[in-house]
C-alpha cells in the first residue's frame, strides 16, 4: 500500500516552528516507472508557521497533448487511521495552465486515493505549476534515457513540471491533526480513481527529514517522536559548577562557560578573595606597622599610609622624642654653670639665664649684678683640678704653717 508518513506531520506539536530546510523525497521506484504525464519523480515539503509549503512535487513530463492533463493530489489523514480524509489536487493542461481543487474524502477508506470525494470550493491554499529547468532528480541517472518515456525530448530529461503549493492546514483538518500521507498522480480529474503513480510505496518514518535541533546546545538536544513526528524538547544544560567564584553561563554554540568572577572592589584597603561556597570576601586589611611613632591609616586608592606622628608639645622647656612607648617629653637643662645667674625656663622662649642681683652671695664673694662673682671672674660652682700650681703650693704652705703653729 502506497503511503508516506513524512516529517513534521503535526506541525503545531513541534518545538521548532520553522524547519531548517525543505525535505526532498524522490520517487522510490526510480525514473520512468510510469509512462507520459502520469510519472511523478519527487516531492519536496517544508513547514513554515502552520503552513505546509510544497516547494515542489514533480511530474517527469514537461508537456501533454490534446485533452490529456497532468493530475496529482496530496493526501491527508486527520484521524490517524492512515486513510485519506482530504485531497488537494493540481491539474495542469496541455498549454501549461493549472487549477487547484480540494476534496474531503467522506468515505475515509483508502490510503492512495480520496474515497467518497466531495469538492470544497472555498479554500485558502494556493498552487501554481510551471516547467522548471534542472529540476529532474533523475537527470544523471543512466536509466533515464528512453525517449519513449518522455514526451518532450531532451528537455524532460533534465526539467520537470513542478507544482508549487502553499497549503493552509486549516483547509485539510487543521495543523494539530493533518498528516501528509502521499502524493499520487491520476489518469483523469478523478481523485477516487486508481492512482497511476505515487512518490513512495512503503511508509516512511514520521521523523524522516525532521530537524528538531534548534542549534542551541543550552536547551539540550531536541528529538523527534517516532510515533507522530513531533519534536520533544531536550534537557536544559545545567551549567552551575557549584563554585560561587565562577560566573556560570551558557553559549548556544559552545555550551557551558564558567568564568572566574572578579572580587576586586576597587578598595585598596580590603583584601579581596573568593570563597568557593560563599563567594566574594572583602576583608579590611591591617595597616598597623607596630611603630608607636607612626599614625597608621588606609587610603582607598593607594592603600596603607604610615605617617610619622608629631610629638611637639609646643613647650620650649621640653625635648620632644618618640620611642617604642610613643612620644616622650623631657625637661631641658637650663643651668649655664654661672652661680651669679638665675636659670629658668619659659614655655615659649625656652631657657632664660638672668643675672643675679648685686650683692647676691657667691662662692668667693658677692655677685656684681653682671653675672660676675667677687667683682672679678666668676668662679665655677664646682671648681676643677685644673688650678694654677702657685695657688696649690700656697694653699699647702698655709696648711703646714697652721699645723706648726698649733704644736
Amino acid at each position: 500500500m502506497k503511503q508516506l508518513l513524512v516529517f513534521g506531520l503535526i506541525i503545531a506539536l513541534c518545538i521548532v516552528p520553522v524547519m531548517a530546510a525543505p525535505v526532498v523525497v524522490v520517487d522510490d521506484q526510480g525514473p520512468d516507472d510510469e509512462p507520459g504525464q502520469k510519472d511523478l519523480s519527487q516531492l519536496t515539503v517544508e513547514y513554515t508557521l502552520g503552513l505546509l509549503t510544497f516547494s515542489g512535487w514533480n511530474w517527469d513530463d514537461t508537456s501533454s497533448s490534446g485533452a490529456n492533463t497532468r493530475d496529482a493530489c496530496t493526501l491527508f489523514d486527520t484521524d490517524n487511521d492512515l486513510n485519506a480524509n482530504y485531497s488537494l489536487c493540481v491539474i495542469v493542461n496541455a498549454t501549461g495552465g493549472s487549477e487547484v481543487k480540494l476534496y474531503s474524502c467522506d468515505a475515509d477508506s483508502r490510503q492512495d486515493r480520496c474515497g467518497g470525494p466531495t469538492e470544497i470550493t472555498t479554500i485558502s491554499s494556493t498552487c501554481t505549476a510551471s516547467v522548471v529547468a534542472n529540476s529532474d532528480p533523475f537527470a544523471a541517472d543512466p536509466l533515464h534515457d528512453d525517449n519513449s518515456d518522455c514526451s518532450t525530448s531532451p528537455v524532460c530529461f533534465t526539467s520537470d513540471t513542478v507544482a508549487s503549493c502553499t497549503i493552509d492546514l486549516d483547509d485539510v483538518g487543521g495543523s494539530i491533526t493533518a498528516r501528509l500521507l502521499n502524493v499520487c498522480s491520476y489518469p483523469s480529474q478523478e481523485p477516487n480513481s486508481d492512482p497511476s503513480d505515487c512518490v513512495v510505496t512503503e511508509p516512511l518514518d514520521p521523523c524522516d527529514g525532521v530537524d528538531c535541533d534548534d542549534d542551541n546546545v543550552c536547551n539540550g538536544l531536541e528529538t523527534c517522536d517516532p510515533t507522530d513526528g513531533s519534536c520533544d524538547p531536550g534537557t536544559i544544560l545545567n551549567c552551575d559548577d557549584g563554585d560561587a567564584c565562577n560566573d556560570d553561563s551558557c553559549d548556544p554554540t559552545s555550551g557551558c562557560i564558567n568564568t572566574a568572577i572578579s572580587c576586586d572592589d576597587q578598595d585598596a584597603c580590603t583584601d579581596d578573595r573568593c570563597d568557593s561556597v560563599t563567594g566574594c570576601v572583602n576583608t579590611v586589611i591591617s595597616c598597623d606597622d607596630s611603630n608607636a611613632c607612626t599614625d597608621d591609616s588606609c587610603d582607598p586608592t593607594s592603600g596603607c599610609v604610615n605617617t610619622a606622628i608629631g610629638c611637639d608639645d609646643q613647650d620650649a622647656c621640653t625635648v620632644d622624642t618618640c620611642d617604642t612607648q610613643g612620644c616622650q617629653h623631657s625637661a631641658i637643662y637650663c643651668d649655664d654653670g654661672n652661680e651669679c645667674t638665675d636659670d629658668t625656663c619659659d614655655p615659649t622662649n625656652g631657657c632664660i639665664n638672668t643675672n643675679s642681683p648685686p650683692g647676691t652671695e657667691c662662692s668667693i664673694g658677692e655677685c656684681d649684678g653682671n653675672g660676675n662673682c667677687g667683682g672679678g671672674t666668676p668662679v665655677p660652682e664646682f671648681p676643677t683640678l685644673a688650678l694654677p700650681v702657685t695657688l696649690i703650693i700656697g694653699f699647702l704652705g698655709a696648711v703646714l704653717f697652721i699645723q706648726k703653729t698649733r704644736k
